[in-house]
């Protein structure tokens, strides 16, 4: 039997037809772009949840011939209870190979903030169990 029989055969005996959707970035997602000679040097994604807001990203291209360098900055708005202000992420990153289209950047750069918030998710939740030892169940 070849490879796609097993597959189609897997998913019969799981009930599906077909692998679930992944959603990918739209090139029609990525707005405010700026072109300096046909290269796309600036954008922006709006990351959204239904119509809820969660973080703007701001790609910026700041290689040159040889080599594609991107500067990200991601903006989270303030918290809606008040306490928390807006955050801002910078990061710069290289990409393997020149001329990856724009939405692949905005990718990359999104799996890097993704690296990072669950780093500081780890480290904030250290931070609240410390406090628990430290405050007790006041």
């Amino acid at each position: 039997m070849t490879t796609i029989g097993v597959y189609k055969d897997r998913l019969k005996e799981q009930n599906l037809s077909k692998p679930e959707k992944v959603k990918m970035i739209k090139l029609r997602e990525l707005e405010h772009r700026e072109y300096e000679n046909k290269k796309c040097t600036y954008f922006e994604y709006k990351c959204k949840n239904d119509d809820d807001l969660l973080f703007v990203a701001r790609f910026e291209f700041v290689g040159d011939d040889s080599i594609d360098i991107w500067d990200m900055q991601i903006v989270l708005p303030s918290t809606s209870n008040g306490i928390g202000e807006s955050q801002v992420y910078y990061k710069s990153f290289a990409l393997p190979k020149k001329g990856i289209g724009i939405d692949l950047v905005c990718a990359t750069g999104l799996r890097y903030f993704q690296l990072c918030l669950k780093d500081e998710i780890q480290r904030k939740m250290l931070m609240d169990f410390a406090i628990t030892d430290c405050a007790g169940d006041m």
